[in-house]
Protein backbone atom coordinates (compact mmCIF):
# COMPACT_ATOMS: atom_id res chain seq x y z
CA UNK A 1 0.00 0.00 0.00
CA UNK A 2 2.68 2.49 -0.93
CA UNK A 3 1.76 6.19 -0.89
CA UNK A 4 -1.64 5.42 0.63
CA UNK A 5 -2.44 6.58 4.13
CA UNK A 6 -3.80 3.71 6.13
CA UNK A 7 -6.87 4.17 8.27
CA UNK A 8 -7.59 2.88 11.73
CA UNK A 9 -10.31 0.32 12.21
CA UNK A 10 -13.43 1.57 13.93
CA UNK A 11 -14.12 0.19 17.38
CA UNK A 12 -16.89 -1.98 15.95
CA UNK A 13 -14.59 -3.28 13.22
CA UNK A 14 -11.89 -4.16 15.75
CA UNK A 15 -14.36 -5.98 17.99
CA UNK A 16 -15.80 -7.86 15.00
CA UNK A 17 -12.31 -8.75 13.77
CA UNK A 18 -11.18 -10.18 17.10
CA UNK A 19 -14.42 -11.94 18.04
CA UNK A 20 -15.09 -13.43 14.59
CA UNK A 21 -11.58 -14.59 13.68
CA UNK A 22 -10.39 -18.08 14.52
CA UNK A 23 -7.22 -18.85 16.52
CA UNK A 24 -4.43 -18.00 16.15
CA UNK A 25 -5.65 -14.91 14.26
CA UNK A 26 -8.03 -13.60 16.90
CA UNK A 27 -5.13 -13.52 19.38
CA UNK A 28 -2.73 -12.02 16.83
CA UNK A 29 -5.18 -9.25 15.92
CA UNK A 30 -6.01 -8.50 19.56
CA UNK A 31 -2.37 -8.31 20.63
CA UNK A 32 -1.43 -6.21 17.60
CA UNK A 33 -4.09 -3.61 18.41
CA UNK A 34 -3.52 -3.79 22.17
CA UNK A 35 0.22 -3.30 21.93
CA UNK A 36 0.18 -0.79 19.07
CA UNK A 37 3.57 -2.00 17.88
CA UNK A 38 4.78 -2.08 14.29
CA UNK A 39 4.71 -5.51 12.64
CA UNK A 40 8.52 -5.59 12.64
CA UNK A 41 8.47 -5.33 16.46
CA UNK A 42 5.60 -7.77 16.90
CA UNK A 43 7.62 -10.37 14.99
CA UNK A 44 10.41 -10.14 17.59
CA UNK A 45 8.23 -10.97 20.61
CA UNK A 46 9.60 -14.11 22.25
CA UNK A 47 7.69 -17.37 22.40
CA UNK A 48 7.15 -17.48 26.16
CA UNK A 49 4.13 -18.66 28.11
CA UNK A 50 3.63 -15.27 29.76
CA UNK A 51 4.22 -11.74 28.45
CA UNK A 52 7.64 -10.19 29.08
CA UNK A 53 7.91 -8.29 32.34
CA UNK A 54 10.37 -5.71 31.07
CA UNK A 55 10.03 -3.11 28.36
CA UNK A 56 9.85 -4.05 24.68
CA UNK A 57 12.48 -2.72 22.29
CA UNK A 58 11.21 -0.84 19.24
CA UNK A 59 13.64 -1.21 16.37
CA UNK A 60 12.58 1.82 14.29
CA UNK A 61 12.87 4.31 17.14
CA UNK A 62 15.61 2.43 18.99
CA UNK A 63 13.69 3.03 22.21
CA UNK A 64 12.16 0.81 24.85
CA UNK A 65 8.47 0.82 25.63
CA UNK A 66 6.86 -0.36 28.84
CA UNK A 67 3.68 -2.37 28.45
CA UNK A 68 0.98 -2.70 31.08
CA UNK A 69 -0.44 -6.19 30.69
CA UNK A 70 -4.12 -6.55 31.51
CA UNK A 71 -5.79 -9.83 32.37
CA UNK A 72 -7.34 -9.94 28.89
CA UNK A 73 -4.10 -9.17 27.06
CA UNK A 74 -2.31 -11.83 29.12
CA UNK A 75 -5.08 -14.29 28.19
CA UNK A 76 -4.56 -13.58 24.47
CA UNK A 77 -0.77 -13.89 24.86
CA UNK A 78 -1.12 -17.29 26.56
CA UNK A 79 -3.68 -18.46 23.98
CA UNK A 80 -1.34 -17.50 21.14
CA UNK A 81 1.56 -19.19 22.92
CA UNK A 82 -0.52 -22.39 23.06
CA UNK A 83 -1.19 -22.30 19.28
CA UNK A 84 1.14 -24.31 17.12
CA UNK A 85 4.47 -25.93 17.79
CA UNK A 86 7.29 -24.62 19.98
CA UNK A 87 9.15 -21.87 18.16
CA UNK A 88 11.45 -18.93 18.75
CA UNK A 89 8.85 -16.17 18.38
CA UNK A 90 5.27 -15.71 19.58
CA UNK A 91 4.01 -14.62 16.14
CA UNK A 92 4.60 -17.78 14.19
CA UNK A 93 4.55 -16.52 10.60
CA UNK A 94 7.80 -14.82 9.64
CA UNK A 95 6.74 -12.99 6.48
CA UNK A 96 5.06 -9.65 7.38
CA UNK A 97 2.91 -9.83 4.24
CA UNK A 98 1.16 -12.90 5.71
CA UNK A 99 -0.36 -10.66 8.39
CA UNK A 100 -1.45 -7.96 5.92
CA UNK A 101 -3.03 -10.54 3.60
CA UNK A 102 -4.90 -12.23 6.45
CA UNK A 103 -6.17 -8.93 7.83
CA UNK A 104 -7.38 -7.95 4.35
CA UNK A 105 -9.11 -11.33 3.90
CA UNK A 106 -10.82 -11.12 7.29
CA UNK A 107 -11.87 -7.50 6.68
CA UNK A 108 -13.46 -8.49 3.36
CA UNK A 109 -15.14 -11.51 4.94
CA UNK A 110 -16.61 -9.28 7.65
CA UNK A 111 -17.77 -6.65 5.16
CA UNK A 112 -15.42 -3.81 6.12
CA UNK A 113 -14.43 -1.14 3.66
CA UNK A 114 -10.95 -2.44 2.79
CA UNK A 115 -9.30 0.41 0.89
CA UNK A 116 -6.69 1.96 3.18
CA UNK A 117 -6.73 -1.03 5.56
CA UNK A 118 -3.29 -2.49 6.14
CA UNK A 119 -1.65 -4.18 9.08
CA UNK A 120 -0.53 -0.74 10.27
CA UNK A 121 -4.25 0.01 10.73
CA UNK A 122 -4.08 -1.92 14.01
CA UNK A 123 -1.34 0.43 15.27
CA UNK A 124 -3.44 3.44 14.27
CA UNK A 125 -6.47 1.90 15.97
CA UNK A 126 -4.41 1.65 19.16
CA UNK A 127 -3.45 5.33 18.85
CA UNK A 128 -7.05 6.46 18.34
CA UNK A 129 -8.28 4.41 21.31
CA UNK A 130 -5.52 5.87 23.52
CA UNK A 131 -6.41 9.37 22.31
CA UNK A 132 -10.12 8.91 22.98
CA UNK A 133 -9.52 7.51 26.45
CA UNK A 134 -6.86 9.93 27.63
CA UNK A 135 -6.22 12.71 25.13
CA UNK A 136 -3.21 13.59 23.04
CA UNK A 137 -0.63 13.09 25.82
CA UNK A 138 -1.95 9.59 26.53
CA UNK A 139 -1.71 8.76 22.83
CA UNK A 140 1.83 10.16 22.67
CA UNK A 141 2.92 8.07 25.65
CA UNK A 142 1.12 4.96 24.40
CA UNK A 143 2.71 5.24 20.94
CA UNK A 144 6.14 6.04 22.42
CA UNK A 145 6.47 9.09 20.16
CA UNK A 146 9.23 11.58 20.98
CA UNK A 147 7.28 14.56 19.72
CA UNK A 148 3.70 15.61 20.35
CA UNK A 149 3.54 16.93 16.78
CA UNK A 150 4.18 13.40 15.49
CA UNK A 151 1.27 12.12 17.57
CA UNK A 152 -0.96 15.00 16.47
CA UNK A 153 -0.24 14.24 12.81
CA UNK A 154 -0.84 10.52 13.39
CA UNK A 155 -4.16 11.08 15.19
CA UNK A 156 -5.46 13.76 12.84
CA UNK A 157 -4.78 11.59 9.77
CA UNK A 158 -6.36 8.58 11.45
CA UNK A 159 -9.45 10.47 12.59
CA UNK A 160 -9.88 12.15 9.19
CA UNK A 161 -9.82 8.79 7.42
CA UNK A 162 -12.03 7.20 10.06
CA UNK A 163 -14.63 9.96 9.67
CA UNK A 164 -14.65 9.31 5.91
CA UNK A 165 -15.50 5.67 6.56
CA UNK A 166 -18.28 6.64 9.00
CA UNK A 167 -19.71 9.18 6.55
CA UNK A 168 -19.67 6.67 3.69
CA UNK A 169 -21.37 4.08 5.89
CA UNK A 170 -24.18 6.50 6.74
CA UNK A 171 -24.98 7.18 3.10
CA UNK A 172 -24.29 3.76 1.62
CA UNK A 173 -27.46 1.74 2.03
CA UNK A 174 -27.04 -1.85 3.11
CA UNK A 175 -28.71 -4.64 1.15
CA UNK A 176 -31.34 -4.94 3.87
CA UNK A 177 -32.13 -1.23 3.72
CA UNK A 178 -32.42 -1.30 -0.07
CA UNK A 179 -34.75 -4.30 0.20
CA UNK A 180 -36.88 -2.52 2.78
CA UNK A 181 -37.08 0.55 0.54
CA UNK A 182 -38.18 -1.60 -2.42
CA UNK A 183 -40.90 -3.20 -0.27
CA UNK A 184 -42.15 0.22 0.79
CA UNK A 185 -42.23 1.40 -2.83
CA UNK A 186 -44.27 -1.66 -3.86
CA UNK A 187 -46.94 -1.02 -1.20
Amino acid sequence: MSNVTTRPLTTNELVALVTNSKPPWKHIFFLSAYLGLRISDLLTLPWTETPPEGPIYERKTKKYRSILWSELSTHHWKALWACGQPREYLFQFRDPSTYRKRLQAEAKRLGFSTPRVSYHSLRKTHAVIAYRRGGMLAAKASMNHSSLSTTERYISEALRLESTVFFDAIFTPSTKTVGEIRELNND
